[in-house]
């Protein structure tokens, strides 16, 4: 029998480079939105059917131009410049070394969206080495009408100078109705070698769900196939509980 999600759904993954996680094979009918402005990041194969938009524009909170920081480590590239003063604590800080600077024109993720003719967002993955919070307030048309669920890089640590921290970014999403569901911590050991210690809290990945309370039935129905993506089958049926008693009032 096939259990999988029928729900449609389209997720937006901004720092695509590490591919789109498993988990998203669960839904049938799936559209993704990707967006990797590293021309050195492999493009993924793909062996499952997601209907896919691959964007390479760098996004910000406004349309203009900035400077982009390629480090040795593709990975750890971003518009802020690496504080190579702080991974000096941390083993291998040579990853974070500066290759180039570039200049680039940035936009918001509304506009990419638009152009992209995507009217719809269900879920947003941001992976953005510190332009998370900016990349949020450029797309606040959609997460105040559709999106559902947030899967965010968060920094403990000021990895890259200037950056908003988790505590910037947690009550920004919060003010949209989103709540913690999951932080997913990474830490880091001092020195130049790793030793077996449980080290320093640095960044995490935070799930963020919304609280289910004055949706559109549209997003109840996402909401719903989200969480049970994530391991939430207790807040789904929840959600689909307080929909069946709306409906009978």
């Amino acid at each position: 029998m096939d259990d999988r999600i029928v729900t449609p759904l389209t997720l937006v993954d901004v720092g695509s480079s590490g591919g789109i996680a498993p988990h998203w094979r669960a839904v049938k009918d799936l559209t993704v939105v990707e967006f990797e402005p590293d021309a050195r990041a492999a493009d993924p194969v793909r062996d499952w059917p997601a209907k896919r938009v691959l964007l390479r524009t760098p996004l910000w909170e406004c349309a203009g131009e900035m400077d982009f920081y390629l480090t040795e480590k593709q990975q750890a590239s971003s518009l802020f410049r690496p504080n190579r003063e702080l991974f000096e604590r941390y083993p291998k800080p040579d990853r974070v070394n500066v290759r180039e600077v570039k200049r680039v024109r940035v936009d918001t993720l509304m506009n990419q969206l638009n152009l992209a003719g995507v009217e719809w967002v269900d879920f947003v993955k941001l992976d953005a080495q510190g332009a998370e919070l900016a990349i949020l307030k450029g797309a606040e048309s959609f997460l105040r009408s559709s999106v559902v669920g947030l899967e965010i890089e968060v920094e403990f640590l000021p990895l890259y100078h200037d950056q908003p921290l988790f505590a910037d970014v947690d009550a920004y999403v919060r003010s949209f109705g989103f709540e913690l569901f999951e932080l997913r911590p990474t830490q880091w050991n001092y020195g130049a070698t790793p030793s077996p210690s449980r080290g320093q809290l640095a960044f995490a990945d935070a799930l963020y769900l919304r609280s289910g309370e004055n949706l559109a039935a549209r997003q109840r129905q996402s909401l719903i196939a989200i969480a049970n993506l994530y391991g939430r089958a207790d807040f789904a049926a929840y959600i689909a509980s307080t929909t069946e008693r709306n409906h009978e009032t």
